[in-house]
């Protein structure tokens, strides 16, 4: 008797075992996050900022980009038409001394490669983007440095 349970004991664990339903367990994961943009500035005096918020949008024939870093003290605005580029960089925040001058950014060999030529609203966008800047810094002193801005861009066209 003893041996007959125990068969059937072992005959019910090892059916059960093999009975899951493999196919939903990929659904315990949930989905992947969506890559996040990386636009690194690297300013020459070894700065470095990191500009990880895209935001996408279509209007007609072109797309407009707003890249910021978390603190949103660096906007990067990109419009692109066709294969024609329209490139802005700026400093949003300030300093609350009342001489405080901003400075000035002049943007120069820009260049971005997307991995299609058309979107739709929607669709999914990745990209690089390469530019430089020129600053004229106007605070405590007058000077002008040069500055490299690189880096991925991945957002969903609104």
């Amino acid at each position: 008797m003893n041996n007959t349970f125990l068969k059937i004991s072992l005959a019910l664990i090892l059916y059960s075992c093999n009975t899951r339903d493999y196919k939903s367990a990929g659904k315990n994961y949930g989905e992947f996050p969506n890559p996040k943009s990386s636009v690194i500035i690297y300013f020459s005096d070894m700065d470095q900022v990191e500009l990880t918020k895209c935001k996408t949008e279509k209007i007609n024939d072109s797309i407009f980009f707003k890249i910021t870093d978390s603190n949103s003290y660096y906007l990067l605005t990109i419009l692109k038409v066709k294969d024609k580029l329209t490139v802005d960089f700026e400093q949003t925040y300030g300093i609350t001394d009342s001489s405080y001058r901003k400075p000035i950014f002049t943007v120069f060999n820009q260049s971005i490669k997307l991995d299609k030529q058309v979107y739709e609203k929607g669709d999914n966008l990745k990209g690089f983007i390469k530019l430089k800047l020129s600053t004229l810094h106007q605070w405590t002193e007058l000077y002008t440095d040069t500055s490299v801005v690189s880096g991925l861009i991945y957002s969903t066209i609104e």
